[in-house]
């Protein structure tokens, strides 16, 4: 059974570091009958006599930040991994040098390129206008930053302007991060843009584009994409000048109408969702999740790939060009 590492006990150990004539302080989180099995993260495998003494060499050892410790054979194994992934393993003992939430307090990361992470899972990191925020880390193939999944139908995505500035749902499930989260994070770094898609016949395929950014509220979060990856598995879904190229194209939801369509024709509303819509779209992302297949234009959609064909799965990410 794999899980991951729950608080049980807090110690302080203090070192006494003869050479500067100090005393260091590290706080460590301790699992009795657990070990660490993130193998790929290991950085040392050392005999000591004690748990403690596994414990002080972890300290002494900038990068690492968890250690498991094996009573019968004293050996200390230290892993660079704050949040590796464990097993229940009796005569073991592992530590772990600090909370992940205060390394990343401390490190003040922008987005999911942490090196201390390892695997997926939900994150704290501080935009540049100094606030914190909690996203989703896919650590497949990269330290990709979730800003939008969907999965199924349980969050309703035909929303007004002020729920997608602010972001709606559930980090773990479907979510949409927010329009005003989204341009903190992408005016700090230049980002890659991928989409990954999945059909109802599980064919699982992707976009990706070198170039996305956003601006902000006043000029209602106008789009920036380009770049489209030739390794893509699906043709591009921005639009050309007969589809309607969203690159440029400002942010609409059902009570915001900044589409380059006619006024008479809202395509947020009749496409189910919030999107930077001109002529409507080719991706229909954030439209209405059908739990069967569907054909329709207020499904989910890749246009170029299925048509109106309704998508199974479907989330955006960035990663740090």
């Amino acid at each position: 059974m794999l899980f991951k590492l729950d608080i049980s006990v807090l110690v302080v150990l203090f070192l006494f570091n003869v050479e500067c004539n100090e005393i260091k302080t590290d706080v460590f989180r301790i699992d009795d009958n657990i070990r660490v099995i993130s193998s790929s993260t290991e950085i040392e495998n050392s005999k000591v006599l004690s748990f403690s003494k596994c414990a002080a060499l972890c300290s002494r050892v900038t990068s690492c930040c968890t250690a498991t410790y094996n009573k019968g054979t004293k050996q200390c194994q230290l892993y660079s991994c704050c949040n590796p992934t464990t097993q229940a393993s009796n005569g073991m003992k592992s530590i772990t040098k600090s909370s992940l939430s205060d390394t990343l307090k401390t490190t003040s990361f922008l987005d999911c390129d942490i090196n201390s992470a390892c695997i997926s899972g939900i994150y704290d990191i501080f935009t540049n206008n100094g606030n914190g925020m909690k996203v989703y880390c896919d650590m497949t193939g990269g330290k990709w930053t979730v800003i939008q999944r969907r999965v199924d139908n349980s969050v309703d995505f035909n929303l007004h302007w002020s729920s997608y500035t602010t972001g709606f749902g559930n980090l773990s499930g479907n979510f949409w991060l927010g329009n005003d989260n989204l341009y903190n994070i992408l005016n700090s770094r230049s980002y890659t843009l991928r989409f990954d898609l999945e059909d109802w016949n599980g064919d699982v395929r992707y976009a990706e584009y070198s170039t996305f950014r956003i601006a902000d509220e006043s000029d209602n979060y106008r789009l920036t994409i380009g770049g489209y990856s030739s390794a893509s598995t699906v043709p591009d879904g921005t639009g050309d000048e007969w589809g309607g190229n969203i690159n440029g194209q400002e942010f609409s939801t059902r009570d915001r109408d900044n589409d380059g369509f006619n006024t008479f024709y809202v395509c947020s509303n009749e496409h189910g969702g919030g999107w930077w819509y001109n002529r409507c779209s080719w991706a229909n992302v954030n439209a209405i999740y059908y739990p069967t297949p569907t054909n329709g234009r207020r499904t989910i959609y890749w246009k170029p790939w299925t048509g109106r064909d309704s998508l199974k799965y479907v989330a955006m990410k960035i990663k740090v060009l």
